[in-house]
């Protein structure tokens, strides 16, 4: 701060103050530059940046939505993707229900090829004649 320049107090809302801060943060300045920046500008005293400095503020810009063109590029590919793995998902669930469905038969069809099976009906004194010698 210049000691020789006279200080300015005014009363402002504390959202003014938040805004401030934070574009202050955002442009490297500190809020007594932004504020006296702000002040110049209404009393038409505001010195223009050089054309240099718009230069470099233009080419910032257009790397910043380039950036941002990117982005939205990779948000669109993810949102695409999550729903292919969400579709993926869901047919990997219904396959696996399949599968478990298949694996184990029923109680009442094992049950029934067991009585369809003659040697399991067999008793067990019952004498086999069919493999002796005539």
């Amino acid at each position: 701060m210049d000691r020789n320049k006279p200080v300015l107090k005014t009363a402002v809302p504390q959202e003014w103050i938040e805004q401030l801060e934070t574009l202050a943060k955002q442009t490297g300045c500190s809020v007594s530059e932004l504020l006296r920046d702000a002040i110049a500008q209404y009393l038409g005293i505001w010195e223009q940046p050089s054309s240099q400095t718009l230069d470099q503020l233009r080419t910032e810009l257009n790397t910043f939505k380039v950036s941002i063109s990117q982005l939205h590029e990779k948000v669109n590919d993810i949102s695409s993707k999550s729903h292919l793995l969400t579709t993926l998902n869901l047919r990997l669930t219904a396959l696996e229900g399949t599968i478990a469905k298949n694996a184990f038969p029923p109680d009442n069809a094992s049950t029934s090829s067991q009585l369809l099976d003659d040697d399991e009906c067999d008793e067990p004194d019952e004498i086999l004649t069919d493999f002796l010698p005539r």
